[in-house]
């Protein structure tokens, strides 16, 4: 995930990241991140939904 934010050029967040389970979903959180994101199941089990949960504003 690192090298990703890496070759796109985006800042690291800060701190750890962390999931949660949130019913059939999981959050993913990373301390310092301008956004949190949920990952949803489809019914295909090779693929999911990354959505944009909120942007965080300091």
């Amino acid at each position: 995930m690192i090298t990703e934010l890496e070759l796109r050029d985006i800042e690291i967040p800060s701190g750890m990241a962390k999931i949660k389970k949130a019913g059939n979903s999981f959050y993913f959180e990373w301390t310092g991140a301008s956004l949190d994101v949920r990952l949803e199941p489809t019914r295909n089990p090779f693929v999911a939904k990354l959505r944009n949960v909120h942007e965080i504003t300091s």
